[in-house]
C-alpha cells in the first residue's frame, strides 16, 4: 500500500458521498430553490433513488421514462470509461 492506492477514497468521499447526499434521499427536490434545484435534476443518483422511491411508493418527483433514460446513458458512459481505461492498460501493474 502506497500514496498512489490514495484515489478511490478520494472518488468516494468527494463525488460518491456528495451526489448521493445531494440526490433527494432525505427531502424533497421539489422544495429545493435554484440552482440547488437544476443540480439535484443534473444527478444521475437522484434519478435512482427517485426510481426507487417510485417502486415502492408509486411517487416521484421526474419522470420514471427520464430517469431510466438517465441512468442507461450515465452506465453507458461509464461502460465506455471503464473500457478505454483498460485498454490502455492505465495503472496497471506488469
Amino acid at each position: 500500500m502506497g500514496p498512489e492506492d490514495g484515489p478511490p477514497a478520494a472518488v468516494t468521499n468527494f463525488i460518491i458521498a456528495p451526489l448521493t447526499l445531494l440526490s433527494g434521499t432525505f427531502y424533497a427536490v421539489s422544495s429545493l430553490s435554484e440552482p440547488f434545484r437544476s443540480i439535484a435534476y443534473a444527478d444521475p443518483v437522484f434519478y435512482i433513488v427517485d426510481g426507487f422511491r417510485h417502486g415502492i411508493t408509486g411517487h416521484s418527483e421526474a419522470s420514471p421514462l427520464a430517469g431510466i433514460l438517465v441512468v442507461l446513458v450515465a452506465n453507458a458512459l461509464l461502460g465506455v470509461l471503464c473500457h478505454r481505461l483498460l485498454a490502455s492498460g492505465w495503472r496497471l501493474r506488469q
